[in-house]
């Protein structure tokens, strides 16, 4: 990208950037009924643990005795915890019978 296009697009991104709050009404604090946001609702601690259970399920058809979930999305999604990879494990065990429990590096 040359200068003049750089300088010709960013002027177009701060142009739209004044404009957009004057357009869109949740910007404005303006909620539309029945729009999706309206509709989203945070996954409850029940919702996770219904996950887990479901994810017992699979493990006894399949004969898996545990499963280990490394951090990422994973995770995030059977626990809500989240915790990116790196070189520090930080891992989630979901055995078939009995409670899940967590290794984690020491502080």
């Amino acid at each position: 990208m040359d200068r003049r296009k750089f300088l010709f697009t960013s002027g177009a991104a701060a142009g739209l950037a004044v404009l957009a709050p004057n357009y869109a009404p949740a910007a404005r604090g303006v909620s539309i009924p029945g729009t999706p946001v309206d509709r989203i609702k945070p996954i409850s601690p029940e919702e996770r643990l219904a996950r887990q259970e479901q994810a017992r399920k699979l493990m006894a058809e399949q004969q898996l005795d545990v499963i280990l979930i490394e951090g990422g999305s994973s995770m995030h999604y059977f626990t809500g915890a989240s915790w990116g990879r790196s070189e520090r494990l930080f891992a989630f065990f979901l055995p078939q019978k009995g409670e899940a429990f967590y290794i984690a590096p020491p502080i």
